[in-house]
Parts: C-alpha cells; structure tokens; sequence
C-alpha cells in the first residue's frame, strides 16, 4: 500500500494492521518508519467514547508528510482530536495530565514570549489562550481534575515575576556581551572597508562607511561598472543608475522581449505592463486552454492507467467529487486510496438500489465495508460518502460503464446487518 492508502485505511479502522514503505500502523496506532515515533491512536475515555491522541512532533521533512496524510484522512470523521507528546492507545491518568501539563507549559512560554514582543504581541496571546483552552477540552474528555490558569492568571504567577526578574538579570550580562561584540564588529568593519578602498572585488563597503567621504568614489566607479555589464545584457542595475534614460530604454526593450517570448508561447511571465495590450487576453485564453487540454489529457492517461498520480489542481471535479478507475483487479481512486474489484461491484450494486428506489442511507447502526472503508451515507441521487471521499453518481456511473459493470443487478447484499437502514425519501 502507498502512505496515502496506509494512512485512510488507518481511519477507517477496518483492518488490525497495515503497512507501506515507511508508515504501518497496528491496532488503533499509525507509526512513521517505527515504533519510536506513534503518529496517532485512537484512545477510549472511562464513558467508552472515542478521540484520536494526535503527537504534536513532526520529527522530519518525511514524517511531517506521514502527519499530513494521517491528518486528512482523519477529515470527515466523528472524532475529536487532540494533539498531546506521545499518542497511546491506553492512556493513563497520568500521561494525560503530563499532556495538559505541556499544554499549559507552551501557553505559558506564549505569554511571557507576548510581553516582550514587538509586533506579535496580540498574536502570541491568542495561540496561548487557544492552546488553555485544548488543555480544558482535553480534561474534560478524559474527566481529569486539573486546575487549568487562565492567561491572566499566568500573568499573575510568582513564576512569570522570578522570569522577569531572571530576565533583567540577563540583560545586564547581554548588553556587556553586545558592546564587546560591537568592538569586534567595528574592527572587522574596518578591515572590511579598507580592502574595499583597495578595489577588492570581493569586498563592499560596509553599512556603517556609507557616509565617509572616501566610500564615494569607489561606489560611484563600481556602480559604473555594474552599469556598463548591465546594458551589454548584465543582470542587473545598480539603483543609483535607475532614473538613467539608459536604464530606462533597456528595461523597456527586455520587457518587450519577453512579452514576444510570452506571445510565441515560451515559458515566461509577461510583464505586467503588458496587461492591457491588445494581444494579452487572445494569448491568455490560448495558455488556460492548452492547460485545460493537458489536465484534460493528464486525466484521461491516468483513467487508462498510464500515470501513477495526478496533480492536485486536478483530483476533485467541479463539484468535489474524487476520479476514480479501473486498474487489473482495483479500483483506485483520484485521492490515493484504492479497494478490490469486487468490493468495489457489491458496494455499488446497494448505491445503485438506494438510487433506483429514491431512498437514502446512513450508518447510523449499519455498516457497508468497501473494503477497508466504511460507506458514510448514500442521498437519493447517489451520490456517496465512502471514509473521506466525496463521489458523485456521475463519477460512479463513469467508473462503472468504464470497468464493465455499470449493467450489475442492484441489491443490498453489502449491508453487513439486515434491519432496515433505508429511509424514505
């Protein structure tokens, strides 16, 4: 299985274990390359409700990626999620107040982090109130007794005074350590500028010999020479030569250049000053219709088979819906989840049912596996909700005559549980 299918089959806990490359789960835990770091578990307060213990680590580019998958293909489904340091199926008393103790710990880094904040001031305050109140909601769902500060309360503590008392002690040892790093910083400076009077093509002038009188010149025949590359097709203009009629022509030419690129369909941007001419929309409507064309095509190579993946922009419909095809003995799916042939027929044999017969369907008690996903729900027209799928009966309709079994009988064969789960319209 690929990460995205790992990762759906998880959240719809239909299998006791699965594995791909780098991400497997067992039981109610998901867990990226191994045991050392759970990515998520689904976890039982004493009332025997469910809520999945999201880690609030991403460890790595690869595991952030693993989170990413895990993470939507929990969207859609009834459960609560909070993201504690180490997700466990069997959380005690204990790892849960640990939990709400590191909630509380980083809301109160926030506030102290506010007060001596420039700009982010208000900004850092709210993630602390907001991460106070996942502390509250956390407790309450595991019943746990924890005495839970408020931000102003936090204000309040003899901690924060003992942090800013600590705090102004560290500002006297850091303003001796930023005068003896400015003399260190004026000497190197110096050094600096005196090989940039020497003509040190490698050197610059520093910031703080701007204003002498000697830096002048030497700018002055560098940004010449700057100049001079420039106009005999150098990147770029030094600033003082910006208002130069020299300048200004060359700009206007390369910008004519490439909006001729742009119109004989070269990879490029067209200059925005182009925007209003004649010839823009024509060439703008001739790019989205190409790239229409090529998602149009990519779509269909990939309904035969022939690509892997598609590009996000283009694995939903206009109405939300997923792309699904028929591949050897699979179907898979636009978004990367995939189930057997015929699962996939029994399961579309009941949607067809509840759609000849206007009626509608919710798991409400019931169950309908599609493999290692459970149907949501069927509306009359039915159109489904299958795990985190969305799929229209269009698309439905179009994988089955596509796969050769659009003409099956329809019957309920795949509700598990044989009570009534169909209601009228």
């Amino acid at each position: 299985m690929n990460h995205q299918q790992v990762a759906h089959v998880w959240a719809n806990r239909n299998k006791p274990r699965g594995k791909g490359a780098n991400l497997f789960f067992e039981g109610g835990t998901i867990y990226s390359y191994g045991r050392h770091f759970p990515i998520a578990s689904f976890a039982k307060n004493k009332a025997g409700k469910e809520c999945v213990l999201f880690t609030n680590d991403t460890y790595s580019k690869s595991t952030a990626r693993h989170c990413s998958y895990t993470r939507r293909a929990l969207d859609g489904l009834p459960y609560e999620i909070f993201y504690v340091p180490k997700p466990t199926e069997t959380p005690t008393e204990y790892t849960i107040k640990d939990a709400i103790e590191d909630y509380i710990r980083k809301a109160k880094d926030l506030v102290y982090k506010a007060r001596r904040a420039r700009t982010q001031g208000p900004y850092h305050m709210e993630s602390a109130r907001d991460l106070l109140h996942q502390a509250e909601r956390l407790a309450k769902f595991f019943k746990i007794r924890k005495a839970i500060p408020s931000v102003d309360a936090v204000l309040c503590e003899k901690e924060y005074k003992a942090r800013e008392t600590q705090r102004k002690n560290k500002a006297v040892l850091a303003r001796a350590f930023r005068q003896e790093r400015e003399a260190r910083e004026l000497q190197y400076d110096t050094e600096r500028f005196e090989k940039f009077l020497a003509g040190d093509p490698c050197s610059y002038c520093p910031s703080r010999f701007k204003d002498d009188p000697r830096a002048l010149p030497e700018m002055q025949r560098r940004d010449l020479k700057e100049f001079e590359k420039y106009l005999n097709g150098g990147y770029s203009c030094p600033s003082s030569y910006w208002n130069d009629p020299r300048f200004i022509a060359e700009e206007q030419r390369r910008k004519l250049v490439t909006f001729e690129k742009w119109l004989a369909g070269e990879d490029v941007c067209c200059p925005s000053i182009y925007l209003n001419d004649p010839r823009y929309p024509a060439e703008k409507a001739r790019r989205e219709e190409l790239q229409r064309l090529e998602n149009a095509a990519n779509l269909e190579a990939w309904k035969r088979g022939e690509l892997i993946g598609l590009n996000y922009m283009v694995t939903q419909d206009e109405n939300g819906s997923a792309y699904m095809r028929v591949k050897g003995d699979r179907l898979e799916t636009s978004l990367g989840a995939q189930v057997t042939l015929p699962q996939a027929i029994k399961c579309f044999r009941f949607v067809k049912l509840c759609r000849m017969t206007g009626r509608t369907f919710e798991a409400n008690g019931m169950r309908v596996a599609v493999g290692s996903f459970d149907l949501r729900s069927v509306s009359a027209e039915g159109n489904v909700r299958v795990g985190c799928h969305y799929l229209t009966w269009e698309r439905i309709e179009e994988v089955a005559k596509a796969g050769n079994f659009f003409n099956e009988t329809a019957s309920d064969e795949a509700v598990i549980r044989r009570e009534s789960s169909l209601t009228a319209k």
